[in-house]
């Protein structure tokens, strides 16, 4: 997810970029995600990159999928103030990681992301850092 919010952002340097992307992005995949671009035919492909929308809409077709959806809701759920892996977070740490993972995959109203924030750190002792940093951040 880190890569494709990077390159939303490059996308926004003007049209001239954002339509490159669509051409560019398919030189940069790796892996599973190359595979599948090039066992494309050549027609899709070239409809895939006429602009990074394009391209993005097809990858997230492809991968993100209602599997991967609800994988990752389950993820955001259940994510925890320093949980495994992630034992020397802080507050801070943990409210922009859990954040991130809410607004991708749930369509929450501010009270009930503030509320899945603290259900995730109750057990820690930290609520009130972390009550500080939802208080400071604009969640919308």
């Amino acid at each position: 997810m880190d890569w494709i919010k990077k390159i939303n952002f490059i996308s926004q340097r003007g049209i001239q970029v954002f339509q490159e992307l669509g051409q560019m992005v398919p030189l940069r995949l790796t892996r599973r995600a190359s595979q599948w671009f090039y066992s494309q035919t050549d027609l899709v492909q070239q409809q895939y990159q006429t602009d990074w929308t394009h391209m993005k809409l097809a990858i997230a077709r492809y991968f993100m999928n209602n599997h991967w959806l609800n994988k990752m809701k389950s993820k955001a759920i259940h994510m925890r103030y320093q949980q495994k892996d992630h034992e020397q977070e802080t507050p801070t740490d943990y409210f922009h990681r859990k954040i991130e993972l809410l607004q991708l995959v749930h369509d929450l109203t501010d009270p009930e992301t503030i509320m899945e924030i603290m259900n995730g750190a109750q057990e820690n002792g930290y609520l009130s850092s972390i009550l500080l940093e939802c208080k400071s951040f604009k969640i919308y």
